[in-house]
C-alpha cells in the first residue's frame, strides 16, 4: 500500500470524491445557520420568546457544524479515496472521526425532530393535543438515545451492522411521518378555513423530503455493507471510498431536518394559525396579555412583520378590554354552554359636551355587560378546564 503523502490525487480525476463531501458539507451548514438566523429575528425579543424549539434548532445547528467539522478532517485524512492509495497509519483516525461524525450527525437529527415536536407542544391548548405532543417527544429522545449508543457500539460484524442502521432509520422514518401527522391531528379538528388548514399542514409538510433522504441514506449504508457476503467482517470493505455516499446523504438529511423545523415558524403559517383559530390581531392584544398562552406567543412572533406593527386609525373607535386582561383563550365559560365577556365601550367620537351647572364639560363613560350563547362548542371548550 502506498504512502498518501507520494499520491498525487491531482492525476486521479475519478479516484477522489472528498471534493464532494466538502462542497455539500459547507453549503448546506451555511444554510442551516441561514435559517437559524431567520428564526431568532422571529423569535425577537429572545427573552421572551425564546422556547425550548428554538434551543433544540440551536443546539442541533451546533452540532451539525461540529458535525462538518470531523467531515473536513475525515476528508483530510482519506475520506473519499480508495483504501489502497492511503497509508495504513491514518486508519484509525479516520474510523474514529467517522464514527464521531456518525454520532454527531443523529444526535443533531434527534434535535431537529425534538424542534417539531415541542413547537407543537408550544401551540397545542387542548389535553389531547398535549399528550400526543409529549408521547412524541418521549420517542424521539429514546430514538436518539438507541442512535447514539448504538453507533458507538457499533460491531464488526457486518451483518449486525446493516441491522442496526436499517433500525434505526426505519425509526426514524416513523418519527418523520408522526412529526407530519401530529400538525394534521392538531389542526383539522379545530374551526378553521380548510386554506388556513392547508396552509399550515404545509409548514410541516416540509419535513416529508427528510424521510427520502433517511431512505437513500439506508439504502446506500446497506449497499455498502453488501458488497463481499464471502467475509462478514468490516476490514474487507473498502469504506473510505464506500463511506461517500451514506455520508452526503447523512449530511443533506441532517442540515435539511434542521432547517425544515424552522419553516412552520415563519410568518406565513403563524399568521394563518393565529387569525384564524385564536381570532387575535396584535392590536388587539393588550400590554398585559399572558405571554405563556400559546395567543400571546404567536401574536408575539409575528411582532417584526410591518404590516402587523401598524394599528389603523379612524375617528370612531371600539376597544375591547376584558375585565382580568386575558387573550381570547381566556373567555369566563360557562358549563351550561354560555359565556359571559365585561366589555368597556368608548366611543371618542360620539363623546359630546354636556354643560350642567357643575361643570363646563363632562365624559360618558358606559360599562356593558355583554352575554352571547356559544353552546355547540361548549364539549370543546370544556376541554380546556381539564
Amino acid at each position: 500500500m502506498s504512502d498518501a503523502a507520494n499520491v498525487d490525487v491531482s492525476s486521479l480525476p475519478n479516484e477522489n470524491r472528498g471534493h464532494e463531501i466538502t462542497i455539500t458539507s459547507a453549503l448546506m451548514m451555511v444554510a442551516a445557520w441561514v435559517f437559524l438566523g431567520l428564526r431568532l429575528k422571529i423569535r425577537w425579543p429572545w427573552a421572551t420568546l425564546i422556547g425550548w424549539d428554538d434551543i433544540a434548532v440551536i443546539l442541533g445547528t451546533l452540532i451539525a457544524t461540529a458535525e462538518s467539522g470531523t467531515i473536513f478532517r475525515a476528508v483530510h485524512c482519506g475520506l473519499g479515496m480508495h483504501i489502497y492509495h492511503l497509508d495504513w497509519k491514518w486508519m484509525d483516525t479516520l474510523r474514529a472521526t467517522l464514527k464521531a461524525s456518525d454520532i454527531l450527525t443523529v444526535t443533531a437529527l434527534c434535535c431537529s425532530k425534538l424542534a417539531v415536536s415541542l413547537l407543537i407542544l408550544r401551540l397545542s391548548t387542548f389535553k389531547r393535543h398535549i399528550h400526543a405532543a409529549w408521547i412524541t417527544t418521549v420517542f424521539i429522545v429514546i430514538w436518539g438515545l438507541i442512535a447514539i449508543t448504538g453507533t458507538a457500539v457499533m460491531p464488526e460484524n457486518i451483518g449486525l451492522r446493516r441491522a442496526g442502521w436499517i433500525l434505526v432509520g426505519a425509526y426514524s422514518i416513523v418519527l418523520e411521518f408522526v412529526c407530519f401527522a401530529l400538525p394534521i391531528f392538531l389542526v383539522w379538528p379545530l374551526k378553521l378555513r380548510l386554506a388556513a388548514k392547508l396552509t399550515i399542514i404545509g409548514g410541516f409538510a416540509f419535513r416529508i423530503p427528510a424521510s427520502v433522504l433517511a431512505v437513500l441514506r439506508i439504502i446506500a449504508v446497506i449497499k455498502m455493507l453488501s458488497r463481499d457476503s464471502t467475509n462478514p467482517t468490516m476490514s474487507t470493505l473498502d469504506f473510505t471510498w464506500n463511506y461517500v455516499e451514506p455520508t452526503l446523504f447523512g449530511t443533506i438529511e441532517m442540515y435539511y431536518s434542521l432547517m425544515a423545523a424552522t419553516i412552520p415558524c415563519m410568518h406565513l403559517f403563524l399568521r394563518a394559525f393565529t387569525k384564524d383559530w385564536l381570532r387575535e390581531t396584535h392590536a388587539q392584544a393588550g400590554p398585559n396579555a399572558r405571554s405563556h398562552r400559546p395567543s400571546a406567543f404567536l401574536i408575539s412572533s409575528l411582532r417584526s412583520k410591518p404590516s402587523t406593527a401598524k394599528s389603523s386609525r379612524s375617528s370612531a373607535r371600539s376597544t375591547m378590554q376584558f375585565r382580568d386582561s386575558m387573550t381570547d383563550a381566556n373567555l369566563l365559560f360557562r358549563a351550561d354552554g354560555g359565556t359571559t365577556a365585561w366589555v368597556t365601550h368608548q366611543d371618542t367620537e360620539g363623546l359630546q359636551n354636556c354643560p350642567t351647572n357643575a361643570t363646563d364639560k363632562i365624559m360618558v363613560h358606559q360599562t356593558v355587560e355583554v352575554q352571547f350563547d356559544d353552546r355547540p362548542r361548549a364539549a370543546e371548550r370544556a376541554l380546556l378546564q381539564i
